[in-house]
């Protein structure tokens, strides 16, 4: 509050604590819940001090389980920009019978993965919204 009374008292104005007090109760009742820390989470963000202690555990798994989604996604995105590069090379290039034979098959795997990281990514929220435990994630599977 002391931050905020100086920043607004350089413009003469004066905040209500009370008012402010309510505002911030309201606020982390909001953001303090499980499914908002792992929206948050999904996002990139941390977990903000501020919760009630007695939730800790709860929010603090539901940042961890957030943030791993993200780090899936993350590389969702990571694998779909590398099969465009690889459609549009193997697309332009003169390519002999077994070259277009290793790229179609090279392609085939990074299908697959991409499929198997967006049911992966489906998993994950589904388990977290039902309350039940996640999949595991170990990384990437290839190497493109």
């Amino acid at each position: 509050l002391h931050e905020y009374r100086d920043a607004c008292g350089r413009y003469g104005v004066t905040p209500n604590e009370a008012e402010y007090r309510a505002g911030r109760v309201e606020g982390l009742a909001a953001y303090c819940t499980p499914a908002a820390v792992f929206a948050s989470a999904r996002q990139g963000q941390t977990l903000a001090e501020g919760c009630p202690a007695k939730d800790q555990a709860a929010l603090t798994e539901a940042q961890r389980r957030g943030s791993e989604l993200a780090r899936v996604e993350s590389d969702l995105l990571d694998l779909q920009s590398a099969i465009l590069r690889f459609e549009d090379r193997s697309l332009r290039q003169n390519l002999t019978e077994a070259e277009r034979s290793h790229a179609r098959s090279l392609l085939l795997r990074l299908y697959r993965e991409q499929h198997r990281l967006e049911l992966l990514a489906w998993r994950m929220e589904t388990a977290f919204r039902a309350g039940r435990p996640a999949p595991p994630y170990f990384g990437q599977g290839l190497i493109y």
